[in-house]
């Protein structure tokens, strides 16, 4: 995943790169698991800690779960919904 550090701290803007999974942890109950890992700063050159999230309610809209600090939410877009826009805080 490529994005962008949106928060209002001196590392505004800069590049972020990490690795992301998205799976279906329930098919009956239409939740997925999302891990972000390898997570790193690339015009600061700094490593950050890996972000997961369980059991995250999926609709046909989309996905989100968490509360400020601790949140993320997405849509699917593509052939088969086989690709996500996500945003996280």
């Amino acid at each position: 995943m490529v994005g962008v550090h949106a928060s209002a701290t001196a590392s505004r803007f800069n590049s972020i790169r990490e690795d992301a999974e998205v799976t279906i942890a329930d098919f009956t109950d239409l939740k997925i698991d999302i891990a972000f890992t390898n997570f790193r700063d690339v015009d600061a050159g700094l490593q950050r800690a890996d972000m997961t999230w369980d059991d995250v309610p999926m609709t046909s809209s989309g996905f989100a779960t968490g509360s400020n600090g601790n949140s993320i939410q997405g849509k699917f877009y593509g052939l088969n919904n086989g690709e996500a826009c996500a945003g996280f805080g």
